[in-house]
């Protein structure tokens, strides 16, 4: 059996290898004329694979360009349109090159990088009402994250040990006794009251219980 990793890279991956195997069978094609004729085929071909967009314009043009780069720029054709003899200046010569990534990596990743960067400009403030109010906008933030990230419905305390942990110290300044965060909803799944959720959620969860109703007992 023979595998892709064994063939030679693609050099458009939108059109797929079928395509690729389309031209390399036209490319093998002594007779020009027959050649021409599969070249028109190809492109109808890639058309159907590909829609193009409204903004696109002069659309069997671009797909005789890429069928000329997917030729490896060596066609020879009857085209409609003026073919490029070579790839254009601007194109990677390298594909091998990785994307490097962002070096950093957070402490938890229900936090992410950001919230550790919102704390080290917590720290540069001066002490006061804004500074607290932005610190307790944080912690909010964090308690939704732990929130979507476990499923779980984290105590004021666990969250403000996270911010404390991740800011590099102890926050005096925060009344942790008498301060509040908000909680949000958690699905029905996770055990949340229905009497907490909106009028509309509550609604919406009892016409979909009876539909589920009704349908049990039709299958029964």
């Amino acid at each position: 059996m023979k595998y892709n990793t064994s063939e030679e890279q693609l050099r458009l991956r939108a059109y797929g290898r079928g395509v690729q195997h389309m031209v390399n069978a036209m490319m093998a094609e002594p007779d020009r004329e027959k050649r021409t004729r599969m070249a028109h085929s190809i492109v109808r071909t890639m058309a159907q694979l590909t829609p193009d967009a409204p903004d696109i314009q002069n659309p069997d043009q671009r797909l005789w360009e890429h069928l000329q780069r997917l030729a490896g720029y060596q066609m020879e054709v009857d085209a409609p349109y003026p073919l490029p003899a070579a790839p254009p200046e601007n194109a990677s010569k390298d594909l091998s090159k990785k994307v490097h990534y962002y070096p950093h990596r957070a402490r938890y990743r229900q936090f992410g990088k950001n919230v550790e960067m919102m704390l080290a400009r917590a720290a540069m403030m001066e002490p006061g009402e804004a500074r607290n109010a932005y610190l307790l906008a944080i912690a909010n933030y964090m308690k939704h994250s732990i929130q979507l990230h476990a499923n779980a419905q984290p105590s004021d305390t666990v969250v403000f040990n996270y911010l404390e942990e991740l800011y590099g110290g102890p926050l005096p300044e925060l009344d942790r006794e008498n301060t509040r965060l908000v909680n949000g909803l958690l699905p029905n799944r996770l055990g949340a009251s229905n009497a907490s959720r909106p009028a509309y959620v509550r609604k919406s969860a009892k016409k979909t219980n009876k539909l589920i109703k009704k349908k049990k007992k039709k299958v029964r």
